[in-house]
């Protein structure tokens, strides 16, 4: 039985947009205090949420000079710095909102909004697998019933969870079935380019996740596609070079040896422990040293 006939024979009540709208109805619970309070307070109550904001900022005043990477005095001033923002896309949304509603607002309404748009990324994947409604709502309530996404988005804010290239990259890898043109391939190359801006970490999911598909469809013309998508990732690596500094390394203190093999120990004196701490445990002090951090 093929899947066309599986849904015409599927029962109505599976097949209703009710399914679908639901979950973006309950993606505004998270955020319930902070849209009450307006202005007055914003999303998020981890300290890499606020360097995110500032790093937001920073980008909307940078916007077509140091954010991509160049010279910028408006961190470690006077002297300046070379540094690149995570997750840009989210930084125009922020600052575009930022204009109109100021900094608190908008940090609120591009949290959510990643939030949201993750969700219709899942649908749009779920539609590419031609599932039915009340699946695609299912897809969506993936992004909001584990806890790692709303919760790093309150940790880290948009940082931590730009995966939405990712995820249409991934639609679009699966359509490869049934569709292989040119547009296909420079929307895949895009997706894979600008998931490296994103969130460098997530990289080579897409590139992985094409050579998977190459293989099982034995389209072997399909290489010249990963190829192409590996150029536009080594383009997004040569463009932010620049914003890595040489940072000194933690020494190690020592070495210890598995196998044969030797490892790097780094022992900082405020991170030890012992037996009797797991009874009576002891206050911790956060370093401020830039070689202990």
């Amino acid at each position: 039985m093929s899947i066309e006939t599986q849904n015409s024979e599927a029962d109505p009540l599976l097949d209703r947009w009710l399914w679908v709208l639901l979950p973006f109805a309950l993606s505004l619970l998270p955020f319930g205090n902070a849209l009450r309070e307006g202005g007055a307070s914003f999303a998020g109550t981890g300290p890499d949420v606020v360097s995110s904001v500032w790093a937001m900022w920073w980008f909307q005043h940078e916007w077509f000079s140091g954010a991509w990477g160049a010279e910028s005095i408006l961190f470690n001033f006077p002297w300046g710095g070379q540094g690149a923002i995570l997750s840009p896309c989210s930084a125009v949304v922020w600052s575009v909102f930022d204009w109109i509603m100021g900094p608190a607002i908008a940090t609120t309404l591009t949290t959510w909004g990643m939030l949201v748009a993750t969700m219709l990324g899942m649908v749009y994947l779920g539609s590419t697998l031609r599932l039915n409604r009340v699946a695609l709502g299912a897809m969506a309530m993936m992004v909001l019933v584990p806890r790692y996404i709303v919760f790093t988005l309150g940790e880290t804010g948009v940082v931590g969870v730009a995966m939405l290239p990712m995820i249409f990259g991934l639609a679009f890898i699966l359509q490869l079935e049934q569709k292989n043109d040119w547009a296909q391939w420079g929307l895949l190359m895009a997706m894979m380019g600008l998931q490296g801006v994103e969130n460098p970490y997530l990289a080579p999911v897409l590139p992985l996740a094409l050579v998977v598909q190459i293989i099982r469809l034995r389209r072997w013309r399909l290489l010249k596609l990963l190829i192409g998508g590996l150029f536009t990732m080594g383009v997004v690596v040569l463009l932010f070079r620049g914003a890595s500094g040489d940072y000194e390394s933690v020494r190690p203190s020592g070495y210890t040896q598995l196998f044969g093999l030797y490892f790097p120990a780094i022992e900082r004196p405020w991170a030890r422990t012992d037996l009797f701490d797991l009874l009576s445990p002891k206050t911790v002090l956060w370093p401020a040293g830039s070689m202990d951090s």
